[in-house]
């Protein structure tokens, strides 16, 4: 199954100390450590030391999905949260009540107004984002997956850019993902994957983001009308989230 960017970004939600220049995670074709790799790695080291003071996040959010071909566009609300070492639920809330719960054993998609969802059992070699679910990666995993490029500044000096590009072999749901990054609080605004095989993109805006909400279990197990139909479907089935 390909994985959303959403999933991924959840990995810097925590937070990461920026550089002025641009340079892309990976080694140097001549395998010595030049100054831009040293102030990256350095960077990296501050990134997982963050992560590692975050155990749960809550936030709105909003998705925008936009067919570049056609014009078409829809949006969807509601909140998201997430819990280390591996639970995230996606609770939308229009136009229709629908709840996504992800963990590292599957992926439930519930519509609550139709009482019908769709269960996906997930492994390793079907997720190609399930490492850096829940907060729990750290940068040398990510690496391992995603070719990731640090941006300065643009236009806006408050914000910096983050993307991420899938390497050969690895499923993703984008060809490349643009993160946003408030320079204050260091939190993702917003995050847009893009898919340029299919001329499409999603936005996953985030606002009012906490860190470190108490949030029980019980939130992260599914839960369905008695009469609900839950269907069982393979990675390569489901279109994902």
């Amino acid at each position: 199954m390909k994985m959303p960017a959403i999933l991924i970004a959840i990995a810097v939600l925590a937070g990461v100390a920026w550089g002025q220049e641009s340079v892309c995670i990976g080694a140097s074709d001549s395998g010595l450590v030049s100054p831009v790799d040293a102030e990256l790695e350095a960077l990296l080291g501050r990134m997982d030391k963050a992560s590692a003071e975050v155990t749960t996040i809550e936030a709105d959010i909003t998705i925008t999905h936009t067919e570049n071909f056609s014009g078409r566009e829809s949006v969807r609300a509601g909140k998201i949260y997430v819990k280390k070492p591996s639970d995230m639920l996606i609770d939308l809330a229009t136009p229709v009540a629908r709840k996504i719960w992800i963990s590292k054993e599957e992926l439930v998609d519930y519509r609550s107004d139709l009482k019908t969802g769709a269960r996906v059992k997930l492994t390793g070699d079907d997720t190609a984002g399930s490492q850096v679910l829940g907060l729990s990666t750290t940068s040398a995993e990510l690496r391992e997956s995603f070719v990731i490029t640090l941006m300065p500044p643009g236009e806006k000096p408050a914000q910096y850019v983050l993307t991420l590009t899938p390497r050969e072999g690895v499923k993703a749901d984008f060809t490349e993902a643009v993160v946003t990054v408030d320079a204050k609080s260091l939190l993702p605004v917003p995050i847009e994957e893009k898919n340029s095989e299919l001329d499409e993109s999603k936005v996953y805006a985030l606002s009012k983001t906490k860190k470190n909400p108490r949030l029980g279990d019980e939130l992260f197990t599914p839960k369905f009308a008695k009469d609900a139909e839950i269907d069982d479907f393979t990675p390569g089935e489901y279109e994902g989230p």
